[in-house]
């Protein structure tokens, strides 16, 4: 049966000189000096890890990575991480999955649902993306 993580508390966040956080450039919401993208028709569809994989090398070029974390919402998400768990293995692969909105209208459909990512490989079930916060990544990565 699978077991649903929640975080009991919404993070807070301070007040932008900006105004809301939605009004700030991709940019300035992120660590990174350039995101990366990769888009649909850069590489095969889910679950081939090119894509993924792509990603994670874009990134090492600004420093090395030992650890992915990967969150999605579908089986294949989770597919794509353990395909990508398979070609390079020397590197610790996480599968992170997050419950769409709809199917948490009705818990046995969320129960479900949330049984599906995880025999699909994820690590740990969440609500919503908003749960993944820096504390939950330092406990995934002592777990795995």
């Amino acid at each position: 049966m699978a077991r649903l993580e929640s975080c009991p508390e919404t993070p807070q966040v301070a007040p932008s000189p900006f105004g809301a956080v939605e009004d700030l450039p991709l940019r300035s919401l992120a660590t990174l000096q350039a995101p990366v993208l990769v888009a649909m028709e850069d590489a095969p569809g889910k679950p081939d890890p090119t894509g993924l994989l792509q990603t994670v090398e874009m990134l090492e070029k600004s420093a090395p990575l030992s650890i992915v974390i990967y969150a999605g919402d579908t089986v294949a998400d989770m597919y794509t991480v353990e395909n990508a768990r398979q070609i390079q293995p020397h590197r610790q692969w996480v599968g992170v999955g997050v419950l769409p909105p709809h199917v948490q209208e009705v818990e046995a459909n969320a129960l479900a649902y949330a049984t599906r990512l995880q025999q699909a490989g994820a690590t740990i079930v969440l609500k919503n993306v908003e749960e993944l916060t820096p504390e939950k990544v330092a406990e995934l990565v002592l777990k795995t």
